[in-house]
């Protein structure tokens, strides 16, 4: 009889179906592009150290800036604690 073959499968002559090599090529490609745009965001425990502690939040940014999504908040965060910490030691002393 032959192969029959219909929306990127193809069904056999004992009745099995397969999938077509080009659309297995295809479901890879398409996998690995959405594996790399997944990064997780910096969570808000990590800023708030990172306000508390400046130098903290400067390590949290170079260690996980490939990881994290929005690794610069780390960094403002880190900024806003200082700057705060300033404000305070100029005004009680």
């Amino acid at each position: 009889m032959g192969q029959i073959e219909d929306n990127g499968y193809t069904i056999k002559d004992d009745g099995t179906i397969v999938r077509n090599k080009i659309d297995n090529l295809k479901k890879k490609i398409v996998g690995k592009e959405t594996e790399s745009v997944k990064k997780e965001s910096a969570g808000l425990a990590e800023l708030i150290v990172s306000f508390l502690f400046p130098l903290i939040g400067v390590i949290c940014y170079f260690i996980r800036k490939n990881k994290v999504d929005n690794a610069s908040a780390y960094l403002y965060s880190a900024l806003g604690g200082f700057i705060l910490s300033f404000i305070l030691s100029v005004i009680i002393g």
